[in-house]
């Protein structure tokens, strides 16, 4: 008997997977056929059954429905979750017409992929608004207060689908035309621009009525934390109201994060692991929010197997406790601070020097860390890379530029590369023994040919410190413009801490990344010594030790980037970068000890 064909080599077939937005990765398909197996199997196709006559004509079209049906799940949350959602649009709300603007990109900055029991998703916030866009639209009653929406106070990069969203609202349409809308827009801006829609929208009858915006959210959002039917898995009742408490409360610390970014490397991934901790104190039966359990998480925490972990647990317990030290309960937190921060005394103190080093940041005027920093490659390539991002563009697989784009994209931070099929030979130039001589700038390098863009340090690095700081935006197919795009690309000296986070998280990835490399974790351990003697934090390492040649690359890189300059025949790190060169430097050489 011969074996049935498979519908996945049917072309029509196929195509009608990618007009529903459908692309290929490894497991995708059977991660599809799961989901809609079931909706097949109601149409009456078996999936499991290899030898059932399958009409290929009523299957693309009972395909078609099915991923239809899941598509309209995936936008339309139920129960808990949907509450969730409702939770972050009224907050957004409120944000917004409070005109608290340095707010709104944390509270979108929760939305995740796929939603958690705290966390609603792109699809689920872009579902519950343009659900709510159409009726209100439609709604003969809010017709004069709608006449006119402005929308000069949101994004630049979100004002186009901003439009598209108002459009479709009016005619009652929005809903129905996310697939098509998702097409022309990705699904963060179009998240983002449907809250901002949603808020406008609440704003501007605000207006018209003259009546306090509570009033007018609860008229047109209504809390919904207490509504029935949540699904399995999920709270019923009062146990509901208490995931959107706890949310709550996990939203109140991520926005003390980024208003203490002082304090946090990155808001988003602490309070991911914050998370964590809250999800497996649930298993050892203990409540995070409550400092009589404080003692004990910090057990549960020290019992985890990797060292790294518990150690940035450790850090956002530590951040946490400050946080409900300045809430209306700080006196009963304070002894979980004495814990923690006996347990902080023990494992996270800096050497002196270093500690003196950061404790001058403040000595050194912000107006010449501002110049310092916004002169760097590393932040004049971001504007460029924002115009060549333009809406989108393809990557590969893992994330990094197309072959053909690595000669464009190292060149916005001062790199002459260009992508090739097959690496050319090694080869000893004049050229490259010149570069080993550090009491003299670096002479003109010969174009780099790689396979990769992640065959380039500097590159691969850059990359890595724009997607930690918003500045993209990737997902398996494509880079779009970041939340922190506009603020990289022309920052203004308000910016200053931001920017210079993003640099310390350059130079962090630069030296962990190059721990691959033939003696990589020698010469990165040597770099970082070097790089602390010229800070004066600690004695320069001998120019005679046998692996000093591996870390002339490394400087070398540096000095390109803007962050090293010889002067009088010496290296010598600019005052106002040395903070953010040491930080990030001590940050790599962490990672290095926790590693082993």
């Amino acid at each position: 008997m011969t074996d049935a064909p498979s519908p996945f080599d049917d072309p029509e077939f196929v195509e009608m997977l990618k007009r529903s937005g459908v692309t290929h990765r490894p497991g995708m398909a059977q991660e599809l056929m799961d989901e809609i197996g079931p909706l097949l199997a109601a149409d009456g196709f078996d999936m499991e059954n290899p030898d059932q006559d399958v009409d290929l004509e009523n299957l693309n079209a009972a395909m078609g429905r099915a991923v239809e049906r899941r598509n309209m799940e995936l936008v339309t949350p139920v129960g808990a979750a949907r509450a969730l959602t409702v939770a972050l649009l009224r907050e957004f709300v409120n944000v917004y017409t409070a005109e608290d603007r340095q707010l709104l990109d944390s509270i979108l900055g929760r939305l995740r992929p796929d939603p958690t029991p705290r966390h609603p998703s792109f699809s689920h916030l872009i579902g519950v608004a343009l659900e709510k866009l159409d009726a209100w639209y439609s709604d003969e009653a809010l017709r004069a207060a709608l006449t006119r929406i402005p929308s000069a106070d949101t994004p630049a990069e979100v004002r186009p689908a901003i439009s598209d969203l108002e459009a479709l609202a009016r005619k009652g349409r929005a809903f129905r035309s996310i697939e098509r809308l998702l097409v022309q827009h990705n699904g963060a801006i179009l998240a983002a621009a449907s809250a901002y829609l949603v808020a406008v929208t609440v704003a501007a009858v605000t207006a018209h009525r003259q009546q306090p915006v509570g009033l007018v959210l609860g008229e047109m959002l209504s809390d919904e934390s207490s509504s029935g039917g949540f699904g399995t898995g999920t709270a019923f009742g009062a146990a509901a109201a208490q995931q959107v408490s706890a949310q709550d409360q996990l939203g109140q610390f991520e926005n003390w994060l980024l208003e203490n970014e002082d304090l946090a490397m990155s808001a988003p991934e602490d309070i991911e692991v914050f998370e964590t901790i809250v999800d497996s104190a649930a298993l050892w039966n203990l409540d995070p929010f409550d400092a009589d359990d404080f003692e004990e998480l910090i057990d549960m925490v020290l019992q985890l197997e990797d060292s790294s972990v518990a150690a940035w647990s450790l850090a956002v317990l530590h951040d946490y406790v400050h946080f409900r030290l300045e809430g209306d309960d700080a006196r009963s937190w304070e002894e979980a601070h004495e814990i923690i921060n006996d347990i902080a005394g023990d494992t996270a103190s800096l050497p002196p020097q270093l500690q003196t080093l950061l404790d001058g940041l403040e000595d050194i005027p912000a107006e010449e860390r501002y110049a310092a920093v916004v002169s760097t490659p590393l932040i004049t390539g971001i504007a460029r890379l924002q115009e060549w991002i333009g809406k989108s563009q393809p990557v590969t697989g893992t994330g990094m530029p197309k072959r053909a784009d690595i000669g464009v994209v190292a060149a916005m931070i001062g790199i002459d590369a260009e992508g090739v099929t097959n690496k050319p030979p090694v080869e000893v130039s004049d050229e490259a023994l010149g570069n080993l001589d550090l009491s003299k700038p670096a002479p003109p390098q010969p174009t780099l040919q790689v396979q990769s863009a992640k065959d380039i340090g500097a590159l691969r690095a850059w990359w890595a410190a724009l997607e930690i700081h918003a500045g993209i935006e990737l997902t398996s197919t494509r880079v779009y413009p970041g939340a922190m795009t506009e603020i990289l690309a022309a920052p203004q000296i308000e910016d200053l801490e931001p920017v210079e986070m993003f640099i310390v998280s350059y130079i962090r990835e630069y030296l962990l990344g190059e721990t691959d490399q033939y003696f990589g974790n020698i010469a990165v351990r040597h770099t970082v010594g070097q790089l602390l003697s010229l800070a004066e934090v600690s004695d320069n390492p001998s120019a005679e030790d046998p692996f000093s040649a591996f870390s002339i690359r490394h400087l070398r890189n540096f000095e390109s980037m803007g962050l090293l300059e010889i002067r009088e025949s010496q290296l010598f790190i600019p005052e106002p970068l040395r903070p953010v060169v040491v930080l990030g430097a001590m940050l790599a050489m962490t990672d290095l000890e926790l590693a082993q």
